[in-house]
């Protein structure tokens, strides 16, 4: 029997190596998860404020059949008033050259409709004809 003693001694360490080894790799798998994780929201967090730097959000209120935009991120601040989307389109671009115009959700539907199609018919008059 004792000469079967360094052989369940081998075996009984190799079992609580082999615990412990699985136990440290799991704990390291999972910090590794979890800083690639952090990695890739950090890296939608810069994406999303790329695009919101790219963006200009308005409301867009119609009176007396007038546009009336507002900066929909910024307190509701003025942004410019037109008769015409292409009025519109004209002053967002000469107040903000370097952004694209996107409407909100706050606005209302029939007005966005109406917006996008005179904005579509805008956008295919300012194609240069070939």
């Amino acid at each position: 029997m004792s000469e079967y003693l360094p052989l369940i001694e081998a075996i009984i360490i190799g079992i609580v190596a082999g615990f412990a080894i699985s136990f440290v790799l799991r704990i390291a798998i999972r910090m590794y998860v979890l800083y690639r994780l952090a990695k890739i929201l950090q890296g939608g967090q810069e994406l999303t404020q790329m695009i919101e730097n790219k963006l200009i959000v308005l409301d867009i209120e119609l009176d007396n059949q007038i546009f009336f935009c507002y900066d929909s991120t910024n307190d509701k601040k003025f942004i410019c008033q037109g008769a015409t989307v292409a009025e519109v389109r004209k002053e967002v671009k000469r107040q903000y050259p370097n952004k694209f115009l996107a409407i909100s959700d706050n606005t209302d539907k029939a007005i966005l409709e109406q917006f996008r199609k005179e904005y579509r018919e805008a956008t295919i008059e300012d194609q240069p004809i070939k």
